[in-house]
């Protein structure tokens, strides 16, 4: 094509068609131009589709994490739920002197047992690598940080720290002090050293009380969270659909 072209530059020359040499070079630049337009707009066009390409599949990475994640809360929530119902059982108890069962030291468990979160985080390591930039839909991008730097951070962090804090510090000394952990049935269990004298303990209602109090607040916070889940997924559903 190149050799066919300079042939008819040649031709002209010699005839000594300078206008028409003019006007052929100028429509030749412009085929040039245009050719080089068309290639730039596929290889835009095949980097849109390879990003496309990426973006979906981030996306698709994400909503699975998320409900693996949003399982794995579900379950921590009812858990947890059981454990409030435990320790209410614990105060109605205490505070109507029923008598000692052996089935109080299931309740009794519920002081120093709770449900941790865990968060499936390996998508979002990547999406911070590059789906930060990949990711077009402004909504999801804002969403997802706010879930993974916002969110799970309060649940992890603030709720499910404080658990262990006090659990640590002030729980398990009780537990220790007036308990035996007991673990040869199925579950583990606290059996109390002397149930009398817890019935007349009021640091025992007092941390059954706080304890109580923090697990409800841990409900919450999960709570919140599944929802901000679940509306991420309804998010990245419409987006890949």
């Amino acid at each position: 094509m190149i050799k066919f072209f300079r042939q008819i530059r040649q031709s002209m020359i010699k005839q000594n068609k300078t206008k028409k040499y003019l006007l052929y070079a100028i429509g030749e630049i412009i085929l040039v131009v245009i050719g080089i337009l068309i290639a730039l707009q596929i290889n835009n066009w095949n980097e849109d589709r390879k990003l496309a390409s990426l973006e979906k599949a981030i996306l698709i990475d994400l909503k699975q994490d998320l409900v693996i994640t949003r399982n794995i809360m579900d379950d921590d929530l009812n858990q947890n739920k059981l454990k409030v119902e435990q320790l209410e059982s614990m105060i109605f108890n205490i505070d109507n002197k029923i008598p000692y069962t052996k089935d109080m030291d299931t309740l009794f468990r519920a002081l120093n047992a709770w449900a941790s979160p865990y968060m499936v985080m390996t998508t979002y390591e990547i999406f911070k690598a590059k789906g930060v930039e990949t990711i077009q839909n402004k909504e999801i991008k804002e969403k997802t940080i706010t879930l993974y730097e916002s969110t799970f951070p309060l649940l992890k962090d603030d709720y499910d720290r404080a658990e262990w804090a006090l659990m640590e510090s002030v729980t398990n000394p009780f537990v220790v002090k007036y308990f035996e952990y007991n673990t040869s049935s199925d579950k583990s269990v606290l059996t109390p050293n002397s149930y009398e004298e817890l019935l007349e303990n009021k640091e025992f209602r007092n941390l059954t009380t706080f304890v109580k109090h923090l697990r409800m607040v841990g409900l919450k916070t999960y709570s919140n969270t599944i929802d901000d889940i679940e509306e991420l997924i309804n998010l990245i559903n419409s987006e890949i659909k």
